[in-house]
C-alpha cells in the first residue's frame, strides 16, 4: 500500500474513533445525552410527550430519585426511571445533582462499607429502593451518602452509578 494512502487511512481511523467517543450534546441544554440527573421537585409529572397538552402517565413523589435523560425537546426531557419507565418531564423539575438507587438487597441489606473493598468494615445497610447521593467513583466502587451514613458500595448494586460524570 502506498505510504500516503496508509497515512490517510490511519488519520481517517483516528478521526472516526474520536467522533464515536465524543458524547452527543442535547439541543437545548448542550449537556451530554444520555446523562443522569435527579428529580428536584416534591411532585413531578411524567407525561406521554413533550408538552403540557400530553397525558400524565406518572406522578413522581420522590425528590432526589435518579433518572436518565435520554432526549431533549426544548424545555422537556425524555427520561428513564429506575423501573425502566420512560416519560417526558419539564426541565425545571430536574436537578443535575447525582443520586443512585439501590437495585436489590438481600437481608440485612446492601452493605455500606468504610473503604472501597469487599473486606472493609460495614458502616450501615441500605434496603432496596433507597436513594443515596453519589459522592465519588473509584473503579467499580461508589462512595454514597444515605441519611447520615457515608460509605462505599459496588457500582453494580446501584441504578445510576455506572456513569461517573459528577456535576461540578
Amino acid at each position: 500500500m502506498p505510504r500516503s494512502l496508509s497515512a490517510f487511512l490511519c488519520v481517517l481511523a483516528l478521526s472516526t474513533a474520536a467522533t464515536a467517543a465524543a458524547p452527543r450534546l442535547g439541543a437545548s441544554s448542550r449537556l451530554p445525552v444520555p446523562r443522569y440527573e435527579s428529580i428536584a421537585a416534591a411532585e413531578a409529572f411524567g407525561r406521554r410527550g413533550p408538552g403540557k397538552d400530553h397525558r400524565i402517565d406518572w406522578v413522581y413523589h420522590a425528590r432526589g430519585l435518579p433518572i436518565r435523560v435520554l432526549e431533549e425537546s426544548d424545555e422537556w426531557r425524555r427520561v428513564r426511571d429506575p423501573s425502566g419507565d420512560e416519560v417526558w418531564i419539564h426541565s425545571t423539575m430536574l436537578s443535575p445533582s447525582r443520586t443512585v438507587y439501590v437495585k436489590e438487597a438481600e437481608a440485612p441489606g446492601l452493605t455500606l462499607q468504610s473503604a472501597p473493598r469487599p473486606d472493609a468494615q460495614a458502616v450501615a445497610y441500605m434496603q432496596h429502593g433507597v436513594v443515596a447521593v453519589l459522592n465519588e467513583c473509584l473503579g467499580g466502587w461508589r462512595k454514597v451518602t444515605a441519611d447520615d451514613a457515608t460509605g462505599w458500595v459496588p457500582a453494580d448494586a446501584l441504578w445510576g452509578g455506572e456513569d461517573c460524570a459528577l456535576p461540578r
